[in-house]
């Protein structure tokens, strides 16, 4: 049985620069491997399925989590550390902390594999059109070969605005409440002064 210990700050940095190596060095095997399988299938999925240029951007971004995920089991306190489970990465999406449902993993797996398919449906008919009309395909290419990107840049768009909006609705709820809660406190001062000025007045009387 493998047990979970911090290591050698050095050799850690070290690993890792390779995604996965330095949860294993770290004794987390089944975390460092499903990291090492993402990383991987970054790079191996966009050229056998000849996916778009675009996907490529997959690469940093599954390299960078991968680093700063390494970065931070190292730095966790000692409880945190010890506490921690191996388990693969996308089970840590599906705990309390990041707050992820199940359901949730699966509709994301599933839009991942149908845009995977889309990209790779679309490509067969780009070579298909190339067979069967090259001189036509020749002229009307450009255009349609950049409408994948301008698609993707679309959805990011649009997410990217959903998002603010969604930042927006939140402030605006925050700073009701907070007004709310202003309110409320004034209302109970005045309660309390005018408590006060009545046993005041309650106390001239009795004099």
């Amino acid at each position: 049985m493998i047990h979970q210990k911090k290591k050698n700050r050095g050799l850690t940095f070290v690993f890792s620069l390779i995604p996965g190596a330095a949860e294993m060095y770290m004794g987390f095997m089944r975390n460092g491997l499903s990291l090492m399988i993402i990383f991987a299938l970054s790079i191996v999925l966009p050229i056998v399925l000849r996916l778009s240029d675009v996907f490529f951007v997959a690469i940093p971004i599954t390299y960078a989590f991968s680093f700063f995920h390494a970065r931070n089991v190292a730095h966790m306190d000692d409880d945190e550390f010890m506490a921690m489970e191996d388990n693969t990465v996308w089970d840590e999406f599906s705990d309390g902390r990041m707050r992820v449902t199940s359901s949730t993993q699966r509709k994301i797996l599933a839009a991942v594999l149908i845009l995977c398919g889309l990209a790779a449906l679309w490509q067969s008919a780009e070579s298909l059109m190339w067979e069967l009309i090259p001189d036509i395909w020749r002229d009307i290419n450009p255009a349609i070969h950049a409408m994948p990107r301008m698609v993707i840049a679309v959805v990011i768009i649009i997410i990217g605005i959903h998002l603010v909006r969604g930042k927006k609705r939140e402030l605006f709820t925050m700073s009701s409440s907070e007004l709310g809660q202003d309110a409320a406190e004034r209302a109970d001062e005045t309660k309390r002064a005018e408590s006060a000025g009545e046993l005041k007045e309650a106390v001239s009387d009795g004099e």
